[in-house]
């Protein structure tokens, strides 16, 4: 079954959410292939559109219909050409608690992790 992630996902029912997105910026995100043989699906894991953000935009500003009120938390993995200060600083202007729990170079990325928590 395929569906849009953020509907699959139950309303207010997830505790922890670890999220590696498809962060690569791209001219769009890939079309989901009709073909199970079809070698585009590693795009579409990979390729997260204009700033690598159209998927991850979809999650965050869902977060607050995803997580349960008390105790949910997700930890988002970023790319720095997502511009990660920058999510954090919206995020935060929309009353989230945002953290970076690590932040390193990995080959010729550098990527970071961001926990966020109402």
């Amino acid at each position: 079954m395929q569906m849009n992630l953020t509907s699959a996902i139950r309303s207010n029912k997830i505790d922890l959410l670890v999220f590696n997105p498809p962060y690569v910026p791209a001219e769009n995100v890939p079309e989901i292939p009709k073909d199970l043989e079809d070698s585009s699906w590693l795009d579409l894991a990979l390729l997260g559109g204009q700033d690598g953000m159209v998927t991850t935009w979809e999650v965050l500003n869902n977060l607050e219909n995803i997580l349960t009120p008390e105790f949910g938390i997700a930890y988002i993995l970023f790319c720095a050409r997502n511009k990660p200060d920058q999510v954090a600083e919206t995020m935060k202007a929309r009353g989230w608690k945002v953290d970076v729990v690590i932040h390193r170079k990995a080959g010729w990325e550098v990527l970071s992790i961001l926990l966020f928590q109402k």
